[in-house]
């Protein structure tokens, strides 16, 4: 296939004219560029121009599930000899949808973050990907900018109603305030939310949405909400977005932590509801968490029934607490699994449940939860999207689940 892409890129190059032409081109038509074959898939093929002097390494391509950043050998870009014109080129199904970002670099680099042998040990892998990521950059010649990573969506990609790109800002009606928590001894933000509620009602459902700054700053879910509510499509709500404050913090309170959910039934919700009335009641009440938020929201269910009776998990990391490593997946649901089989009687909740089809061994984690749940009486809606581990597949399913677990 690389041969297959260059061959097209030389007759383009060649019908431009010239190199400044051929980019003009690229330009003006965007990128990635999207080929039909014959199999009914495309041929997805990315571009990158690397203009200052120094000709990097290597250049490395991070494509969402499309690349493996723990595989022995990462994914690079070629270049077309003699010029500045670098490529990777693959073939994917009609309705994948993920985001994309190269990672130039010089050949210290390389020798610092990718030497042999790297991945001989889950932290070897870590490093690596971290250390490459300070280096990535967006596709210029994509408008569909994400942080540094640009959006990429086949031509049947599942329609994500009421996002728009231009989405740079929440509305005026989020209100930020402060989370001091004397049970778990720390301060963070969070985000209230009154998705379409004119005039406010006392009872309104609760939704309480993990990794809350991803949701208010990378991809603003509050507009969303506010076009679903205006269209019908789900009942006022009260929103709740919750700070995870950093990656260790994270990694403590999200994978069954018990003293989270205790500081947050018995100080956050009742500080919100202090001031923005909204449900006690758990039938109308949702958690919502992605990765370890989604595997947090279900072990809220199970934990606290009193008050959360409805969740939402995208790609719910139910491996923890043994991460896969060299092909060896761990017990299949891991604890929440454990706690499905050994808890009695278990609470019945309303479970919305999605997994990308490209994230290694998570989709089979997530059917054997959904499997549990269903023997063990909780209503289960459960589907695998085309994509991978990212938000940019999660925000559809996330808007999704919250108007099926509200209707």
């Amino acid at each position: 296939m690389s041969n297959d892409a260059e061959d097209r890129l030389r007759r383009a190059l060649s019908a431009a004219g010239s190199e400044g032409n051929f980019w003009e081109r690229v330009a003006r038509a965007g990128t990635p560029w999207i080929d039909e074959t014959a199999d009914g898939q495309v041929e997805m093929t990315l571009l990158h121009r690397h203009e200052d002097t120094d000709i990097p390494f290597r250049v490395y391509v991070d494509a969402g599930s499309l690349t493996d950043h723990h595989a022995p050998a990462l994914a690079t870009m070629t270049r077309v000899e003699d010029t500045d014109i670098w490529f990777w080129s693959t073939l994917v199904t009609r309705t994948w949808r993920g985001a994309y970002r190269f990672m130039p670099v010089a050949e210290d680099v390389v020798d610092e973050f990718d030497p042999p042998g790297i991945t001989e040990t889950t932290a070897g892998v870590r490093s690596r990907f971290l250390g490459l990521l300070d280096h990535a950059v967006a596709d210029p010649f994509n408008p569909r900018k994400l942080d540094r990573a640009s959006l990429a969506e086949m031509p049947d990609a599942p329609l994500q109603r009421w996002w728009n790109d231009d989405d740079s800002e929440t509305p005026g009606k989020v209100r930020e305030s402060l989370w001091e928590s004397q049970l778990l001894g720390n301060v963070r933000s969070v985000w209230i939310h009154e998705a379409g509620s004119t005039p406010a009602l006392p009872d309104r459902p609760l939704v309480v949405i993990l990794d809350g700054r991803q949701w208010i700053e990378q991809h603003p879910l509050a507009p969303v909400l506010d076009r679903a509510v205006a269209a019908g499509a789900m009942p006022p709500a009260v929103v709740v977005f919750v700070d995870s404050l950093d990656f260790q913090t994270r990694g403590r309170e999200l994978p069954c932590s018990t003293a989270f959910w205790e500081a947050m039934i018995g100080e956050l919700i009742p500080q919100v509801a202090e001031h923005t009335p909204c449900t006690c009641d758990p039938r109308r009440t949702v958690v919502a968490g992605q990765s370890y938020g989604g595997l947090a929201a279900v072990f809220a269910g199970l934990e606290f029934p009193e008050r959360f009776g409805l969740v939402s998990s995208q790609s719910g990391s139910f491996w923890w607490p043994v991460m896969s490593h060299a092909d060896q997946m761990g017990p299949p649901g891991g604890r929440i699994a454990e706690l499905l089989r050994n808890t009695e009687p278990v609470p019945s909740m309303t479970v919305a449940m999605t997994v990308g089809r490209h994230e290694g061994d998570m989709p089979a984690h997530n059917r054997a939860v959904a499997e549990l749940l269903r023997e063990r009486g909780s209503a289960v809606t459960f589907d695998e999207f085309n994509g991978g581990h990212e938000w940019v597949c999660w925000r559809g399913e996330l808007v999704e689940s919250l108007i099926a677990l509200l209707a």
